[in-house]
């Protein structure tokens, strides 16, 4: 590195306070919040909330959550807000159609649907025991709040613990 660009950087250090590491403030954010995993808006407004980020961008979020997807932290809590009903897969936004049937005014018809088969969406629901995301039918507990798939319901009401 050049002279002039060594004291250029040390001179930037000096007057520029360094950013907090996103990746560590979404860590502990998902470390401390919801056991059953947050999406990437849920984090994002947790952040502004606790005053760590002026606004809620997922510029800020996903882009730190599929890095560290990719090193292996964090791998069970990174389900998409939404699951396909046909095809299973999670994802965070649907895609989104519009229909003209051939006219150049409104009213037009809007669509939404899973961006990877078109099928029908639900919101993610994770289950409490396997921490997979269900899809279909599910068993809700009232008192506590937990959600079990049809197969963690089974082996927790044979007694067994561990689905």
């Amino acid at each position: 590195m050049s002279i002039a660009l060594r004291n250029r950087r040390e001179a930037y250090d000096q007057i520029e306070p360094r950013r907090p590491n996103r990746k560590a403030m979404i860590l502990d954010v998902l470390t401390s919040g919801d056991p059953g995993g947050m999406t990437a808006d849920e984090i994002g407004e947790k952040l502004v909330s606790e005053g760590k980020i002026p606004t809620n961008s997922p510029n800020f979020t996903r882009p730190r959550l599929t890095e560290m997807k990719a090193e292996g932290k964090g791998e069970a809590l990174m389900y998409g807000e939404y699951t396909c009903l046909d095809c299973g897969k999670t994802f965070d936004d649907p895609k989104r159609w519009e229909e003209r049937h051939g006219l150049d005014s409104p009213p037009y018809e809007d669509f939404s649907g899973c961006p990877y088969c078109g099928g029908a969406y639900a919101r993610t629901i994770l289950c409490d025991a396997c921490g997979e995301p269900i899809v279909g039918d599910y068993v809700k507990i009232q008192t506590t709040g937990d959600c079990y798939c049809d197969e963690c319901f089974m082996m927790k009401s044979l007694g067994e613990d561990d689905p």
